[in-house]
């Protein structure tokens, strides 16, 4: 479609891209609910990109249609501007909403399994094992405590 566009061979009214960009996203989530397949992750940001595109194509249109005819750019030069601009701008947007997706999950995803517990827990457990280990006695240990020295359950 930018290709055709950006060489003037067919450029659509404004709202065209939008229903095909609704329709595209409308199949795709459609699939995948009836389906019930698994969304890969490169996957759903393609798509993204693709769809979001379509905004560019749509504020050029709008440009290409709204221009003056007589003034001192012709419109198909707005048309072109507009579309580079907005394409990059738009590509730019969705790599830093990617970028954001990706470190969100690396801090958030899953933070007790990889939460070391605290230092004063360790010194504890290493002191139970030490005197287990000096007094040669038997000793039978119901459960774990974590709870500080105030009886304070930890967070």
């Amino acid at each position: 479609m930018f290709v055709i566009g950006f060489e003037e061979k067919f450029i659509p009214a404004w709202y065209i891209p939008l229903i095909f960009a609704v329709i595209f996203y409308s199949i795709y989530y459609a699939t995948g609910y009836f389906l019930s397949e698994y969304r890969k992750r490169g996957t759903s940001n393609l798509i993204m990109w693709l769809n979001a595109l379509s905004i560019p194509y749509t504020l050029s249109s709008l440009m290409y249609n709204g221009w003056a005819k007589d003034s001192w750019l012709q419109p198909i030069t707005t048309f072109r501007i507009t579309l580079i601009l907005t394409g990059v701008i738009t590509t730019y947007l969705v790599i830093v909403y990617i970028r954001a997706t990706i470190s969100y999950k690396k801090k958030r995803g899953n933070q007790r399994i990889f939460e070391e517990p605290r230092k004063e827990h360790k010194k504890r457990w290493k002191k139970r094992t030490e005197a287990g280990r000096k007094d040669k006695e038997i000793t039978i240990m119901l459960g774990r405590s974590t709870e500080s020295e105030d009886r304070t359950p930890p967070v």
